[in-house]
């Protein structure tokens, strides 16, 4: 079981290297153009399945059990913020704005979704720290991305809002969480 110190460890990183991110000028800025963000959610969205997927395989939730019910329900908005992005890019000029509320929408039902799991786990499981941190990790991006379209994503303890990364920095910041919490077959 991870101690209170790992824990805060794993929270301090991550906030430094939001901090670090941040400074370096890797957030998107401004007001990028949508169809960046999109294209942006298309590139991390595999990345981020890949993380989620990662997550649960360290859980290995009870069948039927609360904490199954809530990742078979998180594994349900995964996929309707594929198909939403799919209806985006698909939708004539004049139906865009639609599809791009439907993203909204799901984005911010992933953010939510995704405390449940982290609430079902349970405090005395020795993965807590490494579960919670990886999983803040996707809500916040998920969280940045969702502003950057223009939306407000619910407030998620925990779950700060930080600089938009690339796939590649988005690995390597979840690799370093799970290796660091002992489980590093779960590294993307």
């Amino acid at each position: 079981m991870s101690s209170r110190r790992e824990f805060v460890g794993h929270l301090v990183g991550g906030a430094a290297a939001t901090a670090l991110l941040a400074t370096a000028g890797l957030a998107l800025g401004g007001c990028p153009k949508v169809e960046t963000v999109i294209s942006d959610l298309q590139r991390w969205m595999p990345v981020g399945l890949q993380a989620f997927a990662g997550v649960v395989a360290i859980i290995n939730p009870l069948a039927g059990s609360a904490l199954a019910l809530a990742v078979v329900a998180s594994k349900a908005v995964w996929t309707d913020v594929s198909a939403a992005i799919a209806g985006y890019e698909n939708a004539p000029a004049t139906g865009k704005d639609t599809w791009l509320h439907k993203i909204q929408t799901v984005l911010g039902q992933l953010i939510v979704s995704l405390p449940d799991i982290i609430k079902n786990v349970g405090a005395n499981v020795p993965a807590l720290s490494t579960i919670t941190a990886a999983l803040n990790l996707i809500m916040s991006t998920v969280s940045t991305i969702d502003a950057s379209l223009g939306g407000v994503p619910p407030v998620v303890a925990g779950a700060a809002p930080r600089a938009v990364v690339t796939g590649k920095q988005f690995k390597s910041q979840f690799n370093q969480i799970v290796i660091n919490g002992g489980y590093p077959q779960h590294a993307i």
